[in-house]
């Protein structure tokens, strides 16, 4: 049963190297001041590109590569654009392993592709590389300036910081509207840089466009899931004085209803593709066992036919959190896969076996899902769950070994 997640799983994660992300309108302005119209492939990038991929019609097969070195400008219609800039970056590290003992930025110049996020009188661009986070603006046709923020430590092993970006945006943002509280309160961020800089531009009356806003993603869905889970669990007990003679009270595969919501929230990169994924749901599962058995001693070689018997009652709280990549395969249909390790909050959860009643203690395990998503709105997924360990920790001589299979159906609220 577990091939049957763990087969497509690994295909899409490899297929996922072949898939074209789609090439949307765009342009690039080259060294010499030409503008170009033509389809770019949109990857929507989490770090700043040094270069992209364009072709010159939807009928081209031809695929070509512009880079910083030919490119001064290119942006996706409606989405994104990067303009090419030799700045100065604080590349001082944020670890604390390798925090500076200095107050002042690090400086290294560097030509790069910065991405606009808000154009006008006021303009900020942003520069990201892996852990490295930094914003720059300008005023009309001055010069390009980075806005300083740096967290240092002092020879005490404390820790300050340099956030000289308040003062920065205070002496040229200044507006009857804007109080200089707002400035104070500002922090080092994307969102609320940006909410700045469109509140300052609004303010002076001066056209502006808010670059992510044009871009603008979904942030979340919000899904009501219900299914069936088929379970398949099994309790071993070690009844042997001198030595192991183990019964086994195998409950067999059973069906039962499972319900709850999920959470996914995506990651502000590559369109969409990624999600993290948090889930409530409740679990619930009783059966009874009963059979003659054999019990048998490992080092005697002697056993005994015996009538064992036995019920469970498994009620527990499931909440998984993990991560999902969505697959493309048109406007209105995705598949996707995910990985996530489920706590769980039990609820009351007992087994019998034989004369012996233990209150059970379900323990996490990890789970890997296969999904379809249609229009948005509707989701299939199967799931398989490793194995959960069931028993308390106090019963060193019973063991449990479960799995479970869910197929669940799910709706987007929002």
């Amino acid at each position: 049963m577990k091939n049957l997640v763990l087969f497509p799983l690994l295909l899409i994660i490899y297929s996922q190297t072949l898939a074209q992300i789609t090439f949307e309108k765009g342009y690039f302005i080259d060294n010499e001041g030409s503008r170009t119209e033509c389809l770019i492939k949109n990857k929507d990038w989490g770090n700043n590109p040094n270069k992209f991929t364009y072709s010159s019609s939807s009928k081209s097969q031809e695929k070509k590569i512009a880079s910083l070195d030919s490119v001064k400008e290119f942006g996706i219609y409606d989405f994104s654009r990067y303009v090419r800039r030799t700045v100065q970056v604080d590349t001082s590290s944020e670890h604390l392993s390798s925090m500076s003992l200095e107050r002042a930025p690090q400086f290294e110049t560097r030509t790069l592709f910065l991405k606009v996020l808000v154009s006008g009188q006021a303009s900020l661009l942003g520069y990201r590389d892996k852990n490295l986070l930094r914003f720059f603006f300008k005023m009309e046709d001055g010069e390009l300036e980075p806005l300083i923020y740096k967290p240092y430590k002092t020879r005490q092993s404390k820790f300050k910081w340099n956030e000289r970006f308040r003062q920065q945006l205070y002496g040229q943002l200044k507006c009857p509207d804007i109080s200089e509280t707002v400035f104070q309160k500002t922090d080092y961020n994307q969102r609320e840089l940006i909410a700045l800089f469109v509140r300052y531009n609004t303010c002076v009356n001066a056209e502006h466009t808010n670059y992510e806003a044009r871009g603008k993603r979904d942030a979340f869905d919000l899904n009501l899931r219900v299914g069936s889970t088929y379970s398949d669990i099994t309790f071993s007990r070690d009844i042997g004085t001198f030595a192991p003679s183990i019964q086994e009270y195998n409950f067999g595969g059973q069906s039962s209803f499972r319900g709850g919501v999920e959470l996914a929230l995506y990651l502000p990169f590559n369109k969409n593709s990624w999600a993290l994924i948090f889930e409530a749901t409740y679990f619930y599962y009783k059966t009874s066992f009963g059979e003659e058995q054999t019990s048998s001693s490992s080092t005697l070689g002697t056993g005994s036919t015996t009538r064992i018997s036995g019920d469970i009652d498994v009620e527990y709280v499931e909440i998984p959190v993990g991560l999902r990549y969505y697959y493309p395969l048109s406007d209105k249909q995705k598949l996707f896969v995910n990985a996530s390790y489920a706590f769980t909050m039990d609820m009351n959860s007992l087994v019998r076996l034989s004369t012996l009643n233990i209150e059970l203690e379900p323990a996490g395990n990890f789970q890997l899902g296969l999904g379809y998503k249609h229009n948005n709105k509707y989701q299939a997924e199967l799931r398989y769950g490793f194995n959960k360990n069931l028993t308390n920790i106090d019963f060193s001589r019973i063991e449990s070994n479960s799995s479970f299979v869910s197929l669940i159906l799910g709706y987007n609220l929002f």
